[in-house]
């Protein structure tokens, strides 16, 4: 008897520990999804405010449940013989029959340009290799486009959609460009270029902007979507296109994640945001020749002619490891960029990490952008704001200032930089302001340049330089209303803070934390010191 109350008390009390267990397990559960939601809730309310996050929940895509495989259309393996005629064949069957999935088969596949429809869903399978022809002809007869921020009627992007919805482009294999094969058009095409600046410049109308000859060089973007709705781009590799590589254009609701994008040649940005709105783009990994994810906007005249800003934009959780710049707004901006969060994200092996660039005569305005919890590693400019950006294809006709205002750095850590942070406006007041910047900790071999702003704030900051004679911390010159609060100043370095001549004023230091900031601080009328 006394057996069997040990068993059963000791069943018993297994049973209220195991009931304890389960319950305190529910009970932290929901502790920390209220935790998560009361981050994320305050995450929203503090750094992006403007972001319709109810616009970016985006899922997959839904296609009807029909599959056109291009083998049945006449597709050959091997590339030998173009497929082109297949995939147009397969996709327009497949649309005529209200839409589904247009199978890429394992194997290699030729092909010149591809038009989707609506209601498509272009898939790569496992092992597939899309390869692109390299003659120009494949790509004609020309289609209406964008060039660098400019409207014209041009050889077709690789892949292309105009005016579609429900559209995506998929799977698990592989995009290739042969963009190396389109590199010396570079060279070619400044007269092209300065003729289509010339149009857009005097409003001809975009029908007569007619390009597409070799003559012209204006090479085609790799894939491009023009005034499209509801886009997802996934799991693809996609390498070295002649142009921009992902093209969103004039287009709403695009989705675009798990990419992995390699290219080498010239112009050849991973990502080009241009125009568009409501655009998300996440968990993707970029080894790019130009920039990894650029923001754009219209070019000059033709950018405040069109007036479409680029907006409603979170890109999240990418990496770098190869390229001209990691995340980029402008040169072509004209349009107007708002609206954008970056965040999660790891920058290594590129020339600038977040670079907003642009210049006089470019208009336009970038506001409302958030940078938060980024980390950088062998980047050159972890972050850099330059108004003063060179004209490198084409020169302004008009003096137009851009305006540059309402932008967050937040909890930014990066090692082995040349300049931690480089920020350049022009002397006219109110065109770069209300930049913020917090919780920032780097190492470089320069410290902070502002030349040309107003209403900054930077708070929180640890920036570890190398220790030199008359190098300074911080460089200001020509800036206005400046706030310096909780800097850190390591003991060794002569000149926490050099400020250039009367012009810069409102500077405040009272509250830097840095001991001896009197003696730290020198003023000069020595603009040598400013020079990059």
């Amino acid at each position: 008897m006394m057996r069997m109350n040990k068993k059963f008390y000791l069943g018993m009390l297994l049973f209220f520990g195991i009931v304890i267990l389960v319950s305190f397990y529910f009970f932290e559960k929901n502790n920390f999804n209220k935790t998560e939601q009361k981050n994320e809730d305050e995450f929203k309310k503090d750094i992006a405010i403007n972001i319709d996050f109810e616009a970016l929940k985006f899922k997959s895509l839904s296609f009807p449940d029909r599959e056109c495989n291009i083998v049945n259309y006449g597709a050959q393996e091997g590339g030998k013989k173009l497929a082109t005629e297949a995939i147009r064949q397969a996709i327009d069957d497949c649309a005529e029959q209200g839409g589904g999935k247009v199978i890429i088969p394992t194997g290699k596949w030729k092909t010149g340009a591809i038009h989707f429809k609506s209601n498509i869903n272009l898939y790569l399978e496992n092992d597939s290799q899309l390869i692109f022809s390299s003659k120009p002809e494949n790509y004609l007869p020309v289609v209406f486009s964008r060039f660098e921020g400019m409207e014209l009627y041009n050889y077709s992007p690789f892949i292309y959609a105009k005016d579609c919805e429900n559209v995506a482009l998929s799977g698990k294999g592989k995009i290739i460009g042969q963009g190396e094969k389109w590199n010396n058009w570079n060279d070619k095409q400044e007269s092209a270029v300065n003729e289509l600046y010339d149009m857009a410049d005097k409003d001809v109308p975009v029908e007569k902007r007619i390009f597409g000859t070799e003559k012209d060089a204006l090479r085609p973007n790799f894939i491009e979507f023009i005034g499209c709705k509801n886009i997802e781009i996934s799991g693809l590799t996609i390498i070295d296109g002649p142009m921009w590589t992902l093209h969103p254009l004039y287009s709403e609701n695009v989705y675009i994640h798990d990419l992995k994008i390699e290219t080498k040649s010239h112009n050849t940005d991973g990502i080009v945001i241009d125009s568009s709105k409501n655009v998300l783009v996440e968990d993707c990994k970029f080894e790019t020749g130009d920039d990894a994810v650029s923001i754009k906007s219209g070019l000059d005249n033709d950018g405040w002619r069109v007036g479409r800003p680029s907006e409603n934009i979170v890109i999240r959780k990418i990496s770098t490891k190869r390229g001209h710049g990691s995340v980029n707004i402008g040169s072509e901006m004209s349009g107007g960029v708002k609206n954008v969060l970056v965040y999660d994200c790891d920058f290594t092996n590129t020339q600038s990490g977040i670079r907003i660039k642009t210049l006089r005569g470019r208009g336009g305005f970038v506001e409302n952008a958030t940078f938060y919890n980024i980390k950088m590693s062998d980047v050159n400019n972890p972050i850099i704001m330059d108004l003063r950006y060179p004209a490198y294809t084409v020169t302004p006709k008009t003096k137009t200032l851009p305006n540059i205002k309402n932008i967050l750095f937040s909890d930014i850590d990066s090692i082995a930089s040349r300049n931690a942070i480089f920020i350049r406006g022009f002397l006219e007041k109110d065109n770069l302001s209300e930049i913020s910047f917090r919780d920032i900790s780097m190492k470089a071999l320069n410290g902070i340049l502002v030349d040309g702003a107003e209403n900054l704030k930077f708070e929180n900051i640890n920036i570890d330089i190398e220790v030199k004679k008359d190098k300074a911390l911080v460089s200001v010159s020509e800036s206005y209303n400046l706030i310096f609060k909780k800097i850190k100043c390591n003991n060794d370095i002569e000149i926490c803070f050099r400020i250039l001549g009367d012009d810069s004023a409102g500077i405040n230091l009272s509250e830097s934390a840095i001991s001896n900031i009197d003696e730290r601080t020198q003023f000069t009328q020595d603009e040598k010191f400013f020079e990059n």
